[in-house]
Formats: C-alpha cells, structure tokens, sequence
C-alpha cells in the first residue's frame, strides 16, 4: 500500500488530509473582530426586599464575618506561639511532651510492639536473602 501522507485513520475512514498551515492564504478563514456587537445597558435592579431588610442581612453578614474572626484570633495566637518556640530551638533540640505515666506505658507497650516486628522483618529479609 502507497503511503499518501495520511494517518491510518484518515485510510480507514476515507478522510481527507487537513491542509497545513499557510499553503493557501485566500481560503483561511480569518477571525473577526466583535465589534458587531451591541453596548451592553447598565442599570441598577430594585430588589424586592425593602430597605430595612437589606440592612438586616447586611447586619447578619456582618456579625457572622465578626465571630469567625473572632474565632479565628486564638487559634492564630497559637500558631504565632508556637512558630516563636520553633524559631528560639535549633533542629537538633528534643521535643518535651507533657504526658500521664498511663500514657507513657501505652507508648513504652506501641514502641516494644514496633521494635518486636521490626526485629521480625529484618530476620525474615536475613532468611530471604539466603
């Protein structure tokens, strides 16, 4: 079979070739500028609502954007301590957590359980290898 420059698809399908870029410049077709459209009318839209409502929802608004910067500044203030601790350690300093000796013995129970299966893994891989 010939190969005239067309994709197997455009055999298959009997498509024609698209022609490339340029070749022949009076059948491009060239975009027009929009300048046949109309100037867009601007006007201001009564609501339904009456003044006194709109304020009200206004205010409602207004009071929610309060609280949530309310809300917002301790959690902030937090954030601010704590870069301010982080920024007077060097990287190398142990981190001090404040525990119950409860919590400690959960913690010493996890990190034998760790240790255990680490050990476990590495005689397998050991084994494995062999």
């Amino acid at each position: 079979m010939k190969n005239k420059g067309r994709s197997f698809d455009q055999m298959v399908f009997s498509k024609k070739p698209k022609k490339p870029w340029g070749l022949k410049d009076d059948k491009t077709v060239v975009e027009s500028p929009r300048d046949d459209y109309e100037d867009a009318v601007v006007c201001e839209v009564e609501t339904e609502l009456p003044q006194s409502d709109v304020d009200q929802l206004k205010d409602k608004v207004d009071d929610q954007h309060k609280k949530n910067v309310r809300d917002r500044l301790p959690i902030e203030k937090q954030r601010a301590d704590l870069a301010n601790q982080n920024d007077g350690r060097n990287s190398n300093d142990e981190i001090v957590i404040k525990a119950d000796h409860k919590d400690i013995t959960t913690l010493e129970k996890i990190i034998a359980k760790l240790q255990a299966e680490k050990e476990e893994l590495a005689l397998e891989n050991d084994r494995l290898k062999y």
